[in-house]
């Protein structure tokens, strides 16, 4: 009987590490299938509109609203001269505006000898342009606010659903007056996560039904013209 026990308890754990392992794999399909397809803009598009339909559209739009955040900061820090992280990166990486050393290394270049004219007109044409566009360090901030306000804080136009705990963490670096990258990153993957989970799994399902209603569709056409034929 003690063998026996044994020997199903050893079959169970073995089947239940299995079907872990395949959820694993399950998710990380699924993971890799969504950023493939909201790495282009038609892409994003698409799965917004899905997003509509299921009434989850806040998820989507707050994903890139945090992606525009990053590009925005990650502006101003190359702008200042202040190192920045990827979106992957746990280092805080503060828009501290006004820090940093600023000095450019064609600048050496300059006093050493002197641009090119075609140099120098290309240098003043990407500053101004990086001037219309950079955000100053109270825009930023302002930036952040109107994501938390929208999107995390109670009764927002398109609140989110995270853990208090990451709602809390967010207000605390909003509070603390300095703009950081990556201040809202853990929110973004748990809401990847979840679009990953739930959302793109039925969009999935349904590009695979309007494909099949669409293949049926021509299909019987191709039949009445053979009949007619």
């Amino acid at each position: 009987g003690g063998a026996r026990s044994s020997a199903f308890r050893r079959i169970s754990t073995n089947a239940s590490d299995s079907d872990g392992e395949r959820r694993r794999e399950v998710t990380m399909s699924l993971d890799a299938g969504l950023c493939i397809l909201l790495s282009t803009q038609d892409g994003i598009n698409s799965f917004s509109e899905h997003c509509v339909r299921e009434f989850s559209y806040e998820n989507i739009r707050f994903w890139c609203a945090v992606n525009d955040f990053h590009a925005e900061v990650d502006l101003t820090c190359v702008e200042e001269g202040i190192p920045s992280t990827s979106s992957s990166s746990e280092t805080d990486a503060v828009a501290d505006i006004g820090g940093g050393d600023t000095t450019d290394s064609a600048d050496v270049e300059k006093g050493a000898g002197g641009r090119q004219p075609q140099q120098e007109q290309a240098q003043q044409e990407q500053e101004q342009t990086d001037a219309i566009d950079k955000l100053s360090e109270s825009e930023l901030q302002e930036y952040a606010r109107e994501i938390f306000e929208v999107y995390i804080a109670t009764e927002g136009e398109l609140q989110i659903n995270i853990p208090q705990a990451m709602v809390n963490e967010i207000r605390t670096a909003l509070e603390s007056g300095k703009v950081r990258r990556n201040m809202f990153d853990k929110a973004q993957r748990e809401i990847f996560g979840i679009m990953s989970r739930d959302s793109y799994p039925r969009y999935l399902s349904t590009k695979r039904k309007s494909q099949s209603l669409f293949q049926n569709s021509r299909s019987r056409r191709r039949m009445r013209v053979s009949a007619i034929g």
